[in-house]
């Protein structure tokens, strides 16, 4: 995934991508981070932006546990 961001660095998918595994490893600084960039990222999809937000939430929330 780190691969491929690297290679995408303007993709939100992509960092979207490297986000879950983060989260899934418990690097949810790392999952937050990425999120949040590539929310700074612009895009016309409306509904990738919303899941951004969503992730981004749940990492949030898992991050106060």
């Amino acid at each position: 995934a780190k691969k491929a961001a690297n290679l995408e660095p303007n993709d939100p998918s992509t960092a979207r991508l490297l986000a879950h595994v983060f989260k899934a490893s418990g690097k949810l600084a790392d999952a937050e981070e990425v999120l949040v960039l590539a929310l700074m990222i612009k895009t016309e999809n409306d509904q990738l932006s919303y899941e951004l937000q969503a992730d981004l939430a749940e990492v949030r929330r898992l991050a106060a546990r």
